[in-house]
């Protein structure tokens, strides 16, 4: 098809061969088999920074982080038209961090398409901070709000991820 060859041409000026590449599904797949179970203990040494909508605010509990957690609470739509404050909050938190004890945190984001625009900027600035975009993955933690299971995946996968919390 021709925009596919026209996309692979684009593609193919930017990556080489050999190049790592990550599938941006990773995290739903960890998720569906249950792998993503073993990510909360990952952070536990970590300062953990959270770019999300309110409905996420309690991270911290859910992932027993022990109040080494800070919430970038960003609104649930036009969060775009704020993405510069945004961007400015992530700072704040993550010079808040390094400044208290000179370690670097990890940045979680459920931000849409937000995320690689603030990732981007961040990375630039902030190399030795640890970023991920878990995007709706982030859910799996917190099936019990009905307003996140209305993600398609989330309703044909249900049955195997309510599997993973007997």
């Amino acid at each position: 098809m021709p925009n596919h060859l026209e996309r692979l041409s684009i593609f193919s000026k930017y990556f080489k061969p050999e190049d790592k590449i990550y599938d941006s599904n990773i995290y739903k797949r960890w998720v569906i088999s249950g792998l993503a179970q073993a990510i909360p203990q990952l952070f536990h040494n970590h300062h953990v920074i959270l770019v999300a909508n309110d409905l996420y605010r309690d991270l911290d509990r859910r992932w027993n982080l022990n109040g080494s957690f800070t919430h970038v609470q960003i609104d649930k739509g036009m969060s775009q038209r704020f993405r510069n404050h945004i961007l400015d909050r992530c700072r704040e938190s993550i010079n808040k961090k390094i400044m208290s004890d000179s370690s670097f945190p990890v940045v979680f984001f459920q931000a849409g398409s937000l995320a690689p625009w603030l990732i981007i900027r961040l990375f630039k600035e902030y190399p030795n901070v640890f970023y991920i975009d878990m995007g709706q993955a982030l859910n799996f933690w917190f099936m019990d709000k009905p307003e996140l299971l209305r993600a398609h995946w989330m309703q044909v996968y249900k049955p195997i991820l309510m599997r993973h919390f007997e």
